[in-house]
């Protein structure tokens, strides 16, 4: 095998050199550029998947259900609450439940950050299912409480859908995507020698 001359040897070592320089190549090799590259992917994905089935009668049924869920909740303190297919109605106010009213989009942020971070396929499940759990729950909490106050105060309805609980739904999401983080890094680390 023949020997590279030295000359040319040098000047690749001085252009890796050069390049591991950069802060550019610095940012591409940190873990963090590499989780937010894999949330990202992960996100799109997920939007590629939601604008694939939103309209389907997959989700129509998941809105129904929400719908009655939302009814049977209602009926514990508000009077005269019927459902009707995905529209819930109490009195004269009624709420549609459409995908913008569910859990998807808050469980779809949770979960591209579990996927996104490194840990095992079981712990990932676990994150995701007691996630989609709790989104869900607290979903249904902020349709009920979105329809009795439809049903009693209506001018403030907008400012509680829109400016209140849509951003407690994102908050939450993340809120437990940290959490499930915290335990994931504190159980890793404690189980090590």
């Amino acid at each position: 095998m023949q020997k590279k001359p030295k000359t040319l040897r040098k000047r690749r070592i001085r252009k890796k050199a050069k390049r591991s320089d950069s802060i550019f190549f610095e940012i591409y090799k940190s873990q963090v550029f590499r989780l937010v590259s894999k949330y990202i992917l992960s996100i799109s994905i997920f939007a590629l998947l939601y604008s694939f089935f939103d309209g389907s009668s997959l989700l129509q049924k998941f809105y129904i259900f929400n719908a009655s869920l939302t009814g049977i909740i209602s009926n514990l303190y508000l009077p005269d609450v019927v459902t009707k297919s995905d529209v819930v109605y109490a009195g004269t106010f009624g709420l549609k439940i459409v995908s913008e009213c569910t859990s998807i989009i808050p469980t779809g942020i949770l979960i591209a950050g579990i996927a996104a971070f490194p840990s095992s396929i079981s712990n990932k499940l676990i994150g995701a299912i007691v996630g989609i759990v709790l989104l869900g729950f607290l979903n249904l909490i902020r349709i009920s409480s979105l329809l009795y106050i439809g049903a009693t105060f209506p001018s403030i309805f907008e400012t509680a859908h829109i400016l209140i609980w849509q951003s407690l739904m994102i908050s939450a999401a993340i809120f437990f995507w940290i959490l499930w983080w915290k335990y994931i890094v504190s159980n890793n680390f404690s189980s090590q020698p």
